[in-house]
Formats: structure tokens, sequence, C-alpha cells
């Protein structure tokens, strides 16, 4: 399979779009530390997902996992490993897991980083794992998806999936839900099994191959969400936002918006960034559009998050923007000189943003003194 690379609906009237400057109230966005990682960052976007637990945060580059210093951002260690890696961070209890280009998954010590474990999975993948006390999930380039212990690396089962020709270069990160995995594939299929057994319980086609090429016919399922009520929230590549009930994979609502970046939430709203890098609002619990801000649409917004009742974006240019709930830009900062390609909530702190050249910076949203 080669990848590449590439930037029942519910209705209702389309609002006018939201105005930069309609807010009265301000915030300000305030820097809690930056910390630059160093040669070798330059990691694919979807292939770092940091992860943290109460003191540090843990991150990857090319060749080597780095834990920080969750409150300053100072290095408490760094653990180089002879492989280029490919698919990185999951934590769980005192455990670190990592994946490299040649299909080796690695177990490491949370506490130096030292390698506890190899398994080899036979392909590589591009997104993080995840974990919880009983099993590690690795979802690969080859649409596979892997049950490790994940004290020892041993596989429990693996689950294929249809593989086309082409596929968007990342994939999906799988979602562990109590009993169940979540896991989205390149044909546009979404799959819910019993992680215990490898069973499926739900497979759904949520998007059709169509058209004449390769690139016309890439439905991969890129992005989803899990809401606390139960709710999935899955955008496919070129089209569709859609609300599933998790047990059943039964279809609440659907959207076209043309979006498959990262989705974020707050309480009732889910929100995406269009094709167009229009931001929308959607209403969780009938799909309603809610808003729509055009404001961004000369920009390639690469991030979205919610924090402190907020909504943060990302660009290539350099810059966090800070929205309302109800679209209005509250503030706006350049905070590096070079594309932000991933912006991270990382609750209750802050979000965390990582840029091209290996920076990475924890940023809070105050109260403007103005």
């Amino acid at each position: 399979m080669m990848t590449v690379a590439l930037s029942g609906c519910a209705t209702a009237s389309k609002p006018k779009p939201v105005r930069a400057d309609a807010e009265q109230v301000r915030v300000r966005l305030q820097s809690i530390w930056r910390t630059n990682l160093g040669y070798g960052t330059r990691i694919r976007p979807r292939q770092q997902s940091p992860a943290a637990d109460d003191e540090h945060l843990f991150v990857c580059d090319a060749k080597r996992v780095l834990a920080l210093d969750l409150e300053t951002g100072r290095r408490a260690w760094t653990r180089r490993l002879d492989a280029t890696l490919t698919g990185c961070v999951a934590q769980f209890a005192d455990q670190l897991y990592v994946i490299d280009i040649e299909g080796q998954a690695y177990g490491l010590g949370k506490e130096d980083g030292a390698v506890r474990w190899r398994a080899h999975l036979g392909a590589e993948s591009f997104v993080a794992p995840v974990a919880n006390a009983d099993v590690l999930i690795i979802q690969t380039a080859n649409e596979q998806l892997h049950a490790l212990n994940p004290h020892d690396g041993q596989e429990l089962w693996t689950y294929s999936a249809y593989s086309p020709r082409l596929a968007l270069f990342g994939g999906f990160q799988p979602i562990l839900v109590g009993p169940y995995v979540i896991a989205g594939f390149a044909d546009g299929a979404l799959a819910i099994l019993d992680w215990r057994r490898g069973q499926a319980i739900s497979f759904r086609q949520l998007a059709v191959p169509v058209g004449t090429t390769d690139i016309d016919r890439l439905v991969d399922i890129d992005t989803a969400l899990f809401s606390d009520d139960n709710v999935l929230y899955v955008a496919a590549y070129g089209g569709s936002l859609l609300a599933l009930q998790l047990r059943t994979g039964r279809e609440l609502w659907r959207h076209n918006f043309g979006g498959s970046r990262p989705l974020a939430a707050d309480d009732d709203t889910i929100y995406g960034i269009g094709a167009e890098n229009n931001i929308y609002a959607f209403a969780k619990r009938d799909g309603q559009l809610k808003w729509q801000n055009d404001a961004y649409a000369a920009l390639t917004l690469t991030g979205l998050a919610t924090m402190a009742g907020q909504l943060v974006l990302a660009d290539e240019d350099g810059h966090l923007s800070v929205l309302s709930p109800q679209g209005q830009t509250l503030a706006r900062r350049r905070i590096a000189f070079n594309p932000i390609y991933r912006l991270i909530q990382l609750a209750p702190t802050g979000v965390l943003a990582l840029d091209t050249e290996g920076f990475i910076s924890l940023w809070s949203v105050a109260a403007s003194a103005d």
C-alpha cells in the first residue's frame, strides 16, 4: 500500500461568518515554558503524540525518547534508541511504548527510558499506540491491529482490514474505551472490537470510495474523538463528520463539511476545521451547525484544542489564536517562526504546541489586563 501526505445529514441554515473582531472581552496567551528538543526532531506531525503523567511529559524525535519536567520543560532524561522512530509515545503506569520504522515495538521504563522488551510487528506504524493495564494496541501501516501484552510484548491477537493501493500518510490512532477498542481504516471502515478477544462487535462502512483515480478514491477514517456521553465523533478524509453510538455503531447524525483534521470538543459542541480552513461548530446533540468562522481561510490551520472554555487554533505561520465558544477571535499571538504542526490539549495545564524545528512550548489562556 502506498501512502500519500495531503494537507443522513443534519442540516441547518448557514450562519453568517463570524467576524474576527466581534468580541468585547479579551484574553491573552501566556507562555508557561518553551524548550528546543534539538536536531533530529523533525518527525511527521501524526507520529508525534506526547504523553504525560502528573510530573513529566514524554516526547520523541527521530532517534530519542525524552522526559521533560511538566512544570518547567527541563529535560529529566533522554534515551537514544538504535532505530528510527515512527510512532510515539504511549504511556500507562510505569511504562512507555514506541514503534520504529522496521515495525518493532518497544516497552520502556518510565523512570529512565530503559528498554524492557521488544516485539516485531511486521510493519511500521505512523501513529502512537494506546495502552491500559492489560493490553497495548498498535495499528500498523498495512491496516492491521495488533494487541500485545503490555508487560512483555507477547502478541495476544491480530485483526486485519482491507488495504487499498493508496492511503493518507499517518493513519488512525486507535481509541480504548472500557472493553472496546475503536479503529478506523483507509478503506473508510470503522471497527469496534472487544480488546480482550479481538472480536469485532460492530463494523461500519462510513465512507465509500468514488472517482476514477486513486487520489479521488481516498476515504481514510482519519480522526475521531470519544465523548463521555458514549458517542464517538468521526471524520473521514474528504468529507463527513459523523456521530455514532459507541455500543451499537448506530449513526446518530452526519454533517458534510469537508474536514478530516483533528477535532476538539467541549460540553455541548464539536469543533472541526474544513477543507478551506473554515472553522465549524456543531451541536453534539443533533449535529446542527451553530456557527462558522471564515476569518482564517487564507491560512493553513494545523491544530485545534479547547482550553479554559475557549478554542485554540494553530497555523503554519507560527501563530496561536484563541476563539470564544461563539467563534469570535479573542487573541492571536505569533509563538514560532516555523510552522506549528501539532497542537495538543494538556488538561488542566494548557495546550502544547510543537513546531517543525524541534521547539515545544506549553501555553495557557489568561484574562487580559487591558
